[in-house]
């Protein structure tokens, strides 16, 4: 979310993508969720 309030869109995005990836692969649902957040 940091990097999305500082304007870097790029970057955020896919950070945001590695994560829910890494979520997805262990199961972790908040940490995803949050991920989506910022990606919505």
């Amino acid at each position: 979310m940091a990097r999305a309030f500082r304007g870097d869109l790029p970057d955020a995005v896919r950070l945001c993508e590695d994560v829910r990836r890494v979520c997805e692969d262990h199961g972790e649902r908040w940490t995803r969720g949050g991920a989506l957040h910022v990606l919505g």
